[in-house]
C-alpha cells in the first residue's frame, strides 16, 4: 500500500469519540466515504492504530489526527487546583480581562467597618434538663 497524500484523503467521518484516561489515548469510530466503519486508536507516543487491513499508516489515521488537532479544548471539568486558581483571580479564561486588583488596605477598612451580627448566646439554665429531668442512670 502506497502512502497517503493530501490529494488522496478521502473523507472520514468521525461518529464516536472515545478517552481513555488510563492510557490517556483517544478512540474514534470513523466511517469513509464507502460506508465502512472502522476504529482508529491515537496515543501521546504517536503510535496510531486503526483496524483496517492496510499494512502503513492509513488515511483513517490522518483524517482521524487532521479532526482532533482542530478540535478546540472541551474540558468537562477542570482539576481542584485549576479551579482553586480560578476563584483566587491569579488565572483567567482566554480572551476576558482580569479584574482589578485591590489594595490589601482597602479590604482590610471594608473588613473594620462591617457590623457582623452578634452570635446568639445559649442559656442551658433557661431551657431546662439536659436529660429531661431523670436522674444518672447507668446504661443498660
Amino acid at each position: 500500500m502506497k502512502t497517503v497524500t493530501a490529494k488522496q484523503l478521502r473523507t472520514v467521518t468521525v461518529l464516536v469519540r472515545y478517552f481513555i484516561r488510563a492510557t490517556q489515548a483517544v478512540v474514534l469510530y470513523v466511517e469513509n466515504d464507502k460506508g465502512a466503519r472502522y476504529y482508529v486508536r491515537l496515543q501521546e507516543n504517536g503510535v496510531h492504530t486503526c483496524n483496517c487491513k492496510a499494512t502503513k499508516e492509513c488515511y483513517h489515521i490522518k483524517a482521524a489526527l487532521n479532526s482532533e488537532q482542530a478540535r478546540p479544548f472541551a474540558a468537562k471539568r477542570l482539576p481542584v487546583w485549576a479551579v482553586k486558581l480560578v476563584e483566587s483571580g491569579k488565572l483567567v479564561a482566554p480572551g476576558t480581562k482580569a479584574a482589578p486588583k485591590v489594595p490589601v488596605a482597602t479590604i482590610i477598612a471594608q473588613a473594620v467597618e462591617a457590623k457582623v451580627p452578634a452570635a446568639k448566646s445559649t442559656d442551658l439554665s433557661k431551657k431546662g434538663n439536659l436529660n429531661t429531668g431523670q436522674g444518672f442512670q447507668m446504661m443498660r
